[in-house]
């Protein structure tokens, strides 16, 4: 059976209880904390599965903890290629799963946030549901096609992940675009809306990433076809 993988980084979260009120909402959960991600599965008092990272940003008796409730802790240097969020995801993809959800991504360092977003542009993430969620919505990247559900007058922003994006289609948008291009340098993506219950998008070439918020009522949600 597929499973569902939710990662937790080491950015900002006001709420870290989420963690286990989603998990519940998955049949087959599994919890990845990368690095100092391990101090939120502790807040939520939930256990992972597998701790990540340098183990610079978690205290060694909290790592002792998990490993005798039955964590995997595997350590890597402080000096590597990989940040910990990226050895989090690689790990998080070994087990096949049908969907990943990052949480913490954002905020703090914003060399750190960025990072997080550009993972989303990663190969090695086109072949997985993968979005970043955080307290006012989430971040996913689209490459073909996705249904945006929530509620109307919800926000949606656009942005290229790549050096150009074309063929954007926006159907059930407050302003729809047919087979657009989008560059970075020029964000005219920014403070879409949903026109209704739900939003189309579609791209030709490229990878677009969404930023979908749910402040203006309901739960933000998004299918990627």
């Amino acid at each position: 059976m597929s499973v569902s993988v939710l990662v937790i980084s080491g950015g900002d979260m006001a709420d870290p209880d989420r963690i286990g009120r989603d998990m519940r909402e998955y049949s087959s959960p599994v919890l990845v904390c990368a690095d100092g991600g391990a101090r939120y599965a502790a807040a939520a008092g939930v256990v992972p599965a597998a701790v990540i990272g340098d183990m610079d940003s978690v205290d060694a008796e909290l790592l002792s903890y998990y490993e005798s409730r039955g964590s995997v802790v595997i350590r890597y240097p402080v000096s590597k290629n990989e940040t910990d969020t990226e050895l989090a995801l690689r790990y998080a993809l070994s087990l096949e799963p049908k969907e990943i959800r990052l949480y913490a991504a954002l905020g703090g360092r914003i060399d750190h946030t960025l990072a997080n977003i550009s993972l989303l542009s990663s190969s090695m993430l086109r072949c997985v549901d993968t979005r970043i969620i955080d307290d006012r919505g989430e971040l996913f990247a689209v490459d073909d096609r996705a249904v945006v559900r929530g509620s109307t007058g919800q926000t949606v922003s656009l942005l290229p992940l790549t050096t150009e994006v074309s063929g954007i289609t926006l159907e059930g948008f407050e302003y729809p675009l047919c087979e657009a291009t989008m560059e970075p340098g020029r964000p005219y993506g920014i403070s879409n809306r949903l026109a209704g219950t739900e939003g189309r998008i579609q791209v030709r070439s490229g990878r677009l990433l969404v930023i979908h918020y749910s402040d203006a009522g309901g739960e933000a949600g998004a299918t990627s076809m």
